[in-house]
C-alpha cells in the first residue's frame, strides 16, 4: 500500500508577497500546522471516496484513530481488501489469494515515514520541524502548477535526503511534494470544522496512485475492533517458520516474475502456489493471464474455468476468459463472457474496452463505439479508448469525427506515432493530402523503423502526383523489407506516370516474382507494355490476370481493346461483349464504336 499523505491545515491570512524570505514562508506554513496540533478536538477521522491505482479505481473507506492507528478498506467485486496499521505493525489481507501479510515497522522510523503509516495528522512533517531535524531550507523560485502560483521550497539534509514543497502563495496550503519516492499533488481543499483537507491527492512515482475523497467526517465513533489485527495473521506471518514452504512465498514470487515480464517462470511459481492452495481463485486467474502472455490460450481458459468453479461471481475471471477467447478469434463467445463480467461489475472499465475490441473484430462498429464511450466516461483520460473509438469512426467513414478523437487520444498521451499514422489515413481518405503527409511525417519522426508510415506517406505524395517524392518513400520502405511486392508495384506506378514505361515494367516484374498471385500486378504491367505497343505481351498479362480473378469486368474490357488494336477484332469484340454482360459501364459504347 502506498504511503498516504493527507494534509490537515487551518488557513491563516497570507503573508505580503513584497519581500518573501524562505523562513517567513515556512513559518506561515508551520503556524497552520501548529494550529492543528494544538487542537485536541479531532480524535477520529473517517474518509470515503475512491482510490485509483494505474487508472483502476476502487471504492475506499479510511478510518484514522489519532494518533494510534489507521484502517483502509478497498472494495472490489463484493469483496474487501484490508490494511491495518498501528504503532508497530502493518497488516494487509488479500481475500482473493487469502494472503495475510504482516510487517513490523522499523524501530528507527521517525518523522514523516512513521507518521504517514498510521495517522492523518501531517503536523510533524519534516518541513514544519526542519530546524529540529537538522534540515536546511531554500526558496528556489516561484512556479505555476496549472493556474496555481506556488513557492518552491527545497528541504535538504544531504544529497540523498532532499525534497521540494510547492506552497500556494495565497493559501499557504501545499499543492505538491517531490521526493525520491515520487511526487504528490494536492487539490480541492474543503473545510471541516475549521480544518482543511485536500479532497484530491495524486502520487506519481513507481506506481501511479490517486485518492478522490467525497466525504470527511470528524470524531465518528469507532469500535476498537476496527483496528485489531486478527490472531491468524500473527500465526501465519510472524511465527518464524520457513517462508519458502508457504503458498504466499510462491505466489509473491510468481507475481514478481509476471510483473517483470517473465511469464514462463511466473507460471512455474503459480504451479507451486496452486499445489499448496488449490482453492486460490487469484492464483488460477493470474496463472491464466501468464498463459495468455505465452500464447497458451486454451490453457488460460482452463485456469479461468477453475477460478470460476471456486468463485462463480468473479467478474475478473469472466473478463480474462473472454480475453483468451478474443485471441483465439472466438469473438462471439468472448462477448458472452464480457457480458457476464459486466453483469457482475458494471464499473470494470477494462471489460468495456475488451468487448469493444471484439465488436471491432466483428465489424460491429456502432456497438464497439458504445463500449468505448462507456469506458471514456469511466476513464476520461485514457488515450487508448479515444484511439479505439476513432478507428471505428474511420471504418464508418466518419473521418472528421475520427480525426477529432485521434487528437483526443494524443492529448491523453496515447502512442503518438501510431495515432499520427491513423490520423494521416483519415486525412488521406478526405483527400486532404497535405495534412496526411504532415501526420505521416510526424509518425516517421517518432519511429523510423515502421514501413507502413513510409508507404502511407508515399501514397499521399503519389496522390498529389509528386512521383519522385513518392518513390523516395517507397524505396525507404524497401530498405526495411526488400521482399515487399506492393512497394515495387507502387514504384512501378510512379515510374509509369512519369512515362518511364520500361523501368515500370521491370518493377512490376519484380513484384510478380515476389507475389505471382496478385492480379493487379499483371494488369499494371499489361498497361505499361501497351504504352510501348507491345500488344502481345499486354494480352498475355491480361490473360494471367483473368485466370487469377475472372470476375473483373474491367480486365475483359481492356484486353478486348488491345486485341482490337492488334487486329484481333473478333476476339476483342467477344471480350467487350463479356464486359458488357458483366455491366461494365464503358463496354456498350466501345462495342458500338468498334464491333459493327
Amino acid at each position: 500500500m502506498n504511503r498516504i499523505l493527507i494534509i490537515a491545515l487551518v488557513l491563516l491570512a497570507p503573508l505580503s508577497l513584497a519581500a518573501q524570505k524562505v523562513e517567513q514562508i515556512v513559518e506561515a506554513y508551520r503556524q497552520k500546522i501548529q494550529a492543528t496540533i494544538n487542537s485536541t478536538d479531532v480524535q477520529n477521522i473517517y474518509m470515503e471516496g475512491d482510490m485509483c491505482f494505474n487508472e483502476l479505481c476502487f471504492p475506499a473507506k479510511l478510518y484514522s484513530q489519532q494518533p494510534k492507528a489507521m484502517r483502509i478498506e478497498l472494495a472490489f467485486q463484493n469483496i474487501t481488501f484490508i490494511q491495518i496499521t498501528n504503532d508497530s505493525l502493518t497488516w494487509e489481507y488479500n481475500p482473493l489469494t487469502k494472503v495475510n501479510k504482516l510487517e513490523r515497522l522499523k524501530s528507527g522510523d521517525t518523522g514523516k515515514n512513521k507518521k504517514d503509516n498510521n495517522t492523518f495528522n501531517y503536523a510533524s512533517n519534516d518541513l514544519a520541524n526542519y530546524k529540529t531535524l537538522g534540515y536546511h531550507v531554500k526558496l528556489l523560485e516561484k512556479k505555476k502548477l496549472d493556474s496555481l502560483e506556488t513557492f518552491v521550497v527545497e528541504l535538504v539534509k544531504s544529497a540523498k535526503d532532499k525534497s521540494k514543497y510547492y506552497i500556494n502563495t495565497s493559501s499557504y496550503l501545499i499543492n505538491k511534494i517531490e521526493d525520491k519516492e515520487g511526487s504528490w499533488f494536492f487539490a480541492s481543499y474543503k473545510k471541516f470544522d475549521a480544518i482543511y483537507f485536500p479532497m484530491l491527492s495524486q502520487q506519481q512515482g513507481s506506481n501511479d496512485f490517486i485518492m478522490k475523497f467525497k466525504t470527511v467526517k470528524l470524531n465518528q465513533e469507532f469500535s476498537d475492533t476496527l483496528f485489531t489485527i486478527p490472531a491468524i495473521a500473527y500465526a501465519n506471518s510472524l511465527k518464524g517458520t520457513s517462508k519458502k514452504s508457504s503458498f504466499e512465498y510462491y505466489f509473491e514470487k510468481a507475481e514478481a516474475h509476471y510483473d517483470a515480464g517473465r511469464a514462463d517462470s511466473a507460471v512455474a511459481f503459480y504451479d507451486k502456489a496452486i499445489r499448496l492452495n488449490k482453492e486460490s481463485e487469484g492464483a488460477y486467474n493470474k496463472r491464466g493471464l501468464s498463459k495468455i502472455d505465452l500464447g497458451d490460450y486454451y490453457g488460460a481458459i482452463g485456469d479461468f474455468n477453475h477460478a470460476l468453479e471456486i468463485n462463480a461471481s468473479s467478474a475478473s475471471a469472466y473478463n480474462n476468459r473472454g480475453l483468451a477467447k478474443y485471441y483465439l478469434n472466438d469473438q462471439a463467445s468472448a462477448i458472452v463472457d464480457y457480458n457476464k463480467a459486466l453483469q457482475l461489475d458494471k464499473t470494470m472499465a477494462v471489460t468495456y474496452q475488451n468487448r469493444g475490441l471484439s465488436y471491432t473484430r466483428l465489424e460491429k462498429y456502432d456497438e464497439a463505439i458504445r463500449d468505448f464511450d462507456e469506458i471514456i466516461r469511466l476513464k476520461p483520460t485514457s488515450g487508448i479508448n479515444y484511439f479505439n473509438k476513432a478507428v471505428c469512426l474511420a471504418e464508418l467513414e466518419k473521418y472528421d469525427e475520427a480525426i477529432s478523437h485521434y487528437n483526443l487520444s494524443l492529448k491523453n498521451n496515447y502512442r503518438s506515432d501510431e495515432v499520427y499514422n491513423y490520423k494521416g489515413v483519415s486525412f488521406y481518405q478526405l483527400e486532404q493530402y497535405d495534412s496526411a503527409i504532415q501526420n505521416f511525417s510526424t509518425a516517421i519522426k517518432a519511429n523510423t523503423k515502421n514501413l507502413t508510415y513510409f508507404e502511407n506517406r508515399g501514397r499521399s505524395y503519389y496522390a498529389k502526383e509528386k512521383y519522385k517524392e513518392a518513390i523516395a518513400d517507397f524505396e525507404r520502405g524497401l530498405k526495411l523489407d526488400d521482399k515487399n511486392s506492393g512497394l515495387y508495384n507502387m514504384i512501378g506506378l510512379s515510374e509509369y506516370f512519369m512515362d518511364n514505361h520500361k523501368a515500370a515494367i521491370k518493377l512490376y516484374t519484380k513484384a510478380i516474382e515476389l507475389n505471382p498471385k496478385e492480379a493487379v500486378y499483371f494488369d499494371n504491367r499489361a498497361a505499361a507494355k501497351e504504352s510501348l505497343d507491345d500488344y502481345v505481351g499486354a494480352i498475355l498479362d491480361y490473360d494471367e490476370s483473368i485466370k487469377l480473378y475472372p470476375n473483373d469486368a474491367s480486365v475483359f474490357y481492356k484486353r478486348g481493346l488491345v486485341k482490337i488494336y492488334s487486329s484481333k477484332k473478333y476476339e476483342g469484340c467477344l471480350d467487350l461483349a463479356t464486359a458488357n454482360e458483366m455491366k461494365y459501364e464503358d463496354a456498350k459504347e466501345a462495342i458500338l464504336k468498334n464491333c459493327n
